[in-house]
């Protein structure tokens, strides 16, 4: 009799443990939803006003955001590799990679002697210092200043301090309006890179540099120099342009 009720009273514990267990990856989980639904609303605010999105659709959107990212997330980590290289692989790909001085004299008149080695430099040196003067400044939403600014605002600022060239408030304006479309191909430092970034038009715009690097400001980094190698924005790209003003 003792046997069976000390049995007993295993089994109910065992029983409330799991209970318990449940409950906590419940609450776990439905915190984790709302975080992830909060951080997507306040991502793309602008967007949602914008577009006057009813509360069942934010719901929807933000559901289907948080499963994706989450999905997104497992399929990015390797398995022969730790995760935190994978981490430090993403960081690095929007930073600037200063170019190395070779130390050896010699090896650095032979690098001159070959033209074919060395690096190309900037050919509008204006236009690339107010854009290095820009780097680091906050994403903001709808605001122009070194306090902060958005991605249409930067590029709007560089262009009026370097050449003098008003172009559009916005990057869907400055896509249609300001720029002669040209080919992925053809791109040269100077030109827009536009991207889709909500929605299904024009919502992101950057300043092309060279070997597939351009300037921009990200809602994470504010303005910064990102990969258009990068997946995201292999992803989201939609066109490039050159500005009318710098061709006529």
């Amino acid at each position: 009799m003792n046997i069976w009720l000390g049995i007993m009273k295993q089994q109910i514990r065992i029983f409330l443990l799991e209970v318990v267990a449940i409950i906590y990856l419940l609450i776990k989980g439905f915190f984790l939803l709302g975080r992830k639904a909060a951080q997507y609303l306040y991502t793309h605010r602008i967007q949602i006003i914008q577009h006057k999105l009813t509360l069942p659709t934010l719901i929807l959107l933000s559901i289907i955001w948080t499963g994706f990212s989450s999905f997104k997330n497992v399929a990015a980590i390797q398995p022969s590799q730790p995760s935190s290289v994978s981490l430090q692989t993403e960081m690095v790909t929007d930073e600037v990679v200063p170019r190395v001085i070779p130390v050896n004299r010699q090896e650095e008149q032979e690098t001159s002697a070959d033209d074919s080695n060395a690096e190309e430099p900037f050919r509008d040196t204006k236009l690339v210092a107010h854009i290095m003067d820009w780097v680091g400044t906050p994403h903001r939403d709808n605001t122009q200043s070194k306090n902060g600014t958005d991605c249409s605002g930067f590029v709007q600022a560089v262009f009026q301090d370097a050449h003098g060239i008003e172009l559009s408030r916005s990057s869907k304006a400055m896509y249609e309006k300001d720029v002669y479309k040209i080919h992925k191909t053809d791109l040269q430092e100077g030109d827009l890179v536009f991207f889709n970034t909500f929605g299904n038009s024009i919502s992101h715009v950057g300043i092309y540099l060279k070997d597939g690097k351009f300037a921009h400001t990200s809602s994470s980094r504010g303005v910064t120099v990102s990969s258009l190698q990068d997946n995201y924005y292999q992803k989201k790209y939609r066109g490039a342009g050159r500005v009318k003003d710098l061709v006529n």
